[in-house]
């Protein structure tokens, strides 16, 4: 009985590892496939890049800043000249006139506002990049539940299996003792109930792997 156990255990562990070592070699793959088509994925660079745009505006404050306007007038009534050059024409100045200015200013010092603006910049961006990372966490940990679940149900389906063969042989064993007169119909019986029941089974497990 102990020997039977202990190879029992034995079998089970071998088993596991051959489960654990096909999971680790693909597990993986499945893994990088689920965080490529995950579609928050594409959202880690637009963070990196708004947080690079919102920097580079920041920064902008200590840039000279131009600001060019201008205006145009009408003046009905134009200075002229009180005495005539003879020999010389001296137009009177025009009634439209145009104006345009250039203004250029530059912050010397501005509080500390641009630096709590890069502050926060990147404190939000790193709030952001926090909230993906736990979000890709919890899309591994779905992968590898599912992954796992699948093996196990293959697993499963396989005991399955070799379990209805089993019956199998064992009907045929209790209908030969039956016809030698060794054994009831009510164990013949007793083998049917547990091979439907067997079968009823494979069905839950199939449907829980299409699942």
């Amino acid at each position: 009985m102990y020997m039977e156990m202990k190879r029992t255990i034995l079998s089970f562990s071998f088993v596991l590892a051959a489960m654990l070592a096909h999971a680790q070699l693909t597990l993986e793959g499945y893994q990088h496939s689920a965080q490529t088509n995950y579609p928050l994925v594409r959202q880690y660079g637009l963070i990196e890049k708004a947080r690079e745009y919102n920097l580079e505006n920041a920064g902008k404050g200590y840039l000279p800043q131009f600001t060019l306007s201008g205006k145009a007038t009408y003046q009905s009534d134009v200075t002229k000249l009180p005495v005539d050059v003879p020999g010389i024409d001296i137009k009177s100045m025009p009634k439209d006139q145009y104006q345009v200015m250039l203004e250029v200013s530059q912050n010397i010092w501005d509080g500390g506002d641009i630096r709590s603006k890069k502050q926060l910049t990147r404190a939000t961006s790193e709030i952001d990049r926090g909230k993906q990372e736990v979000d890709m966490y919890a899309l591994n940990d779905r992968v590898n539940q599912l992954y796992f679940g699948i093996l196990l149900l293959d697993e499963q389906l396989k005991q399955n299996q070799l379990l209805q063969e089993d019956l199998g042989r064992t009907h045929q064993q209790v209908s030969n003792y039956i016809a030698n007169g060794i054994a009831n119909q009510s164990d013949l019986d007793a083998v049917s109930v547990e091979i439907l029941n067997t079968k009823q089974k494979r069905i839950e497990l199939e449907s829980s792997r299409q699942a």
